[in-house]
């Protein structure tokens, strides 16, 4: 469970350090709104390309191959961005952490669903997803910090080292792989019921890269000191693990009678309405007040979508996780492009409204996604021993 942890935190670190960091990034190597925002979408788009071939390696290798790659490839990626010296580099090296982040979440989600009994996995989940923000609170904090005293460069590259730690514990975790045949005709008969799943993915995610990638850039545009958002963004990555721990605690006690996909819908639905609040909000006080459920069910759906594909897809974990990775990639490329070319042409104000939208869309249909496996023949054989 730790190393799974340990690897999701370090495959989303570049993502949040280029988040942190955005002010000083964009003015060194002279990046526009919108230029920076297409080099972050890059990190998600590679993703989009190779998701489902690594579902299907996750299936084919194990978990602790998939891990141990991606970490020696996000730390290539960390030194790579710390030494850039043009957006060429830059976006280089963000996509080479994109591509070992694609690796990541499937060899997690594996690792898990067959370690754990289904009545854990909720939670486990949620302390999987947990461990993305921590990269959050790494990266507000350093802004301050590490970053005031050696600069965004150094910073950065240093934390590369991370990757040697994952890569030494996933070494226990290659010794245990147990890789489990699939059935051949298992990928067409999941992938229309994870195609809404997928879709929601795409809208959620997108909706909280742009807020990750520019709430600290909007924040100092809105008078805020730079070290002084960075602690607000870390703050926001604690509300965030607080909300997957939640989500993994409802849906550990209550799966049975709402399902997983109600869940969701529930907290798109009070996230997109912190989201409004947060484009109206005209003093700081109301301006924090609005982000707590922007950050607590805004970025605190991440650990139930992938509890929901787990179980959607129980005989093929990796493979179904390939899916709605997917999706959540989809969303993650275009999300900061069209957040940042929103906040240059118009305003914060229609760039928090854009996100709102997304997550209501993102809420319709995870519920259509639900409906479908109702629909379907045999769902309740499907779902036998995922559900208490």
């Amino acid at each position: 469970m730790i190393t799974v942890m340990l690897s999701m935190t370090l495959g989303v670190m570049p993502f949040f350090l280029l988040g942190a960091f955005s002010p000083e990034i964009q003015a060194n190597l002279g990046l526009s709104e919108v230029g920076f925002g297409a080099i972050v979408a890059g990190y998600f788009a590679v993703s989009v390309i190779f998701s489902m071939s690594a579902g299907h390696v996750g299936e084919v290798r194990g978990a602790g191959w998939s891990i141990s790659v991606a970490a020696i490839g996000v730390a290539i990626s960390l030194v790579g961005i710390g030494l850039a010296r043009n957006a060429w580099q830059l976006a280089a090296a963000v996509l080479i952490g994109g591509f070992a982040n694609t690796l990541t979440q499937p060899g997690g989600n594996m690792a898990l669903a067959r370690a754990l009994p289904p009545g854990r996995l909720g939670q486990a989940l949620a302390l999987k997803q947990s461990a993305i923000p921590v990269a959050a609170i790494v990266g507000g904090f350093a802004v301050p910090t590490a970053g005031a005293a050696i600069g965004w460069r150094w910073t950065v590259a240093l934390l590369a080292v991370l990757g040697g730690v994952v890569l030494a514990a996933a070494r226990a975790m290659r010794s245990g792989d147990r890789v489990v045949p699939r059935d051949p005709n298992h990928a067409p008969r999941m992938l229309g019921m994870l195609a809404p799943l997928a879709g929601a993915g795409i809208c959620a995610s997108a909706a909280t890269t742009g807020l990750v990638a520019f709430f600290v850039d909007s924040a100092v545009k809105g008078g805020v000191s730079h070290g002084a958002a960075g602690v607000w963004f870390a703050i926001g990555g604690v509300a965030g693990i607080g909300g997957r721990l939640v989500a993994g605690w409802i849906a550990d006690r209550w799966l049975a009678r709402a399902g997983i996909a109600w869940l969701l819908a529930g907290f798109w639905i009070v996230g997109a309405a912190g989201f409004v609040l947060l484009a109206f909000a005209t003093s700081w006080p109301l301006r924090v007040l609005a982000s707590i459920p922007t950050f607590v069910c805004g970025w605190g759906w991440n650990g139930s979508i992938h509890h929901a594909t787990v179980q959607w897809s129980p005989a093929a974990p990796s493979w179904g996780t390939g899916v709605t990775q997917t999706g959540m990639s989809i969303g993650g490329a275009f999300g900061p492009v069209i957040f940042g070319a929103i906040l240059g042409a118009f305003s914060v104000r229609a760039a928090w409204l854009y996100t709102a939208g997304l997550m209501v869309a993102a809420a319709v249909l995870v519920v259509v996604g639900a409906k479908r496996v109702e629909r379907t023949a045999g769902w309740r054989s499907l779902f036998a021993g995922a559900i208490r």
